[in-house]
């Protein structure tokens, strides 16, 4: 998955960002409107940018948007309630958290870096087909 257009790029990152924090932060019926409005204009951006590969992250940011949203309702619902920051664990409970978190940061990591290597050196899958065309020639002479 390739570049194609970097601007375009960054502007739809941009506006997926305002997109973001628009839902986050919902004040009425035009609110809605512009979030239809960008986020519209988010997806096209992001179909120019990378062209098909998109869907996979239309549906990356409209995950992100939902566990935004999920997570949000319960902690409003929590502040509200008065039981927002007062919950104590216990030893084993916070050891669990603690690996968890290492477990996730990993994974995080890991992905990253594979992000990077992709941006750096494109679809590996050129590589592996330049190879095999190689070795083909290569048999025939």
């Amino acid at each position: 998955m390739k570049i194609v257009s970097p601007k375009t790029f960054i502007v739809s990152l941009l506006l997926g960002i305002l997109v973001l924090y628009k839902v986050l932060s919902i004040d009425g019926f035009t609110d809605i409107l512009w979030i239809i409005l960008m986020g519209y204009w988010t997806i096209r951006g992001m179909e120019v940018a990378f062209s098909q590969e998109s869907a996979v992250l239309i549906f990356a940011a409209g995950y992100a948007v939902w566990i935004a949203l999920y997570i949000s309702k319960h902690k409003k619902k929590a502040v509200e309630t008065g039981s927002w920051e007062t919950g104590k664990l216990n030893a084993d409970n916070e050891r669990a958290w603690k690996l968890s978190d290492l477990c996730h940061n990993v994974i995080y990591f890991i992905a990253a870096v594979f992000l990077i290597f992709y941006f750096i050196f494109g679809d590996p899958m050129i590589y592996i087909n330049n190879y095999r065309l190689r070795t083909a020639l290569v048999k025939e002479w």
